[in-house]
């Protein structure tokens, strides 16, 4: 049985166990392009009746290259809590390469100032937190599987995205 009906529901999952672990007064979330949007979406739709009015969402291209993985460009730093939301971890790959990212630009930033940086996914496999934790303040997952499978065994619905889905999707985010 999959936990998740879509990755919208992955996101909604996940809002509760945010808001049970860390207070939400103000926060980023920062998802990774382009599946994190959906999943981003779904934490704004139920963290947004509960506890905060607006969520700023200002995604993350990671984009594989003959290096490895780059970054397009880093979000603006508000100073307010950093949450980096993805579809799930498989190898961590993507997250890693977001985290460290962040955590360069983050301490860059003036001394004293630098930001809380959470990874925030439906599925995070034991096996991934260690280095996981190497890069982020703390990993909050719905489901910790002690092994590593392939998202899509999480789903019902692995309903993915493309880019451009994802810009729609968050085009048409309800802010107000």
């Amino acid at each position: 049985m999959q936990p998740f009906a879509n990755l919208r529901d992955g996101g909604s999952q996940l809002a509760d166990h945010l808001a049970a672990q860390y207070a939400m007064g103000a926060a980023t979330l920062v998802p990774i392009m382009p599946n994190g949007v959906p999943v981003a979406l779904g934490i704004v739709d139920s963290l947004r009746s509960r506890t905060l009015d607006r969520i700023p969402i200002e995604p993350l291209e990671v984009i594989p290259d003959k290096d490895g993985i780059s970054i397009e460009a880093i979000p603006q730093l508000h100073g307010d809590p950093l949450i980096v939301v993805d579809d799930g971890v498989e190898t961590g790959t993507a997250a890693l390469a977001a985290g460290r990212a962040l955590r360069g630009a983050l301490q860059a930033q003036p001394a004293g100032t630098s930001p809380i940086l959470l990874l925030a996914v439906p599925v995070c496999p034991h096996q991934a937190l260690p280095e996981l934790l190497g890069v982020f303040d703390a990993v909050v997952a719905v489901h910790r599987p002690l092994a590593r499978r392939s998202l899509s065994w999480h789903y019902v619905d692995l309903d993915l995205v493309d880019d451009a889905g994802a810009r729609e999707l968050l085009r048409q985010a309800p802010w107000d």
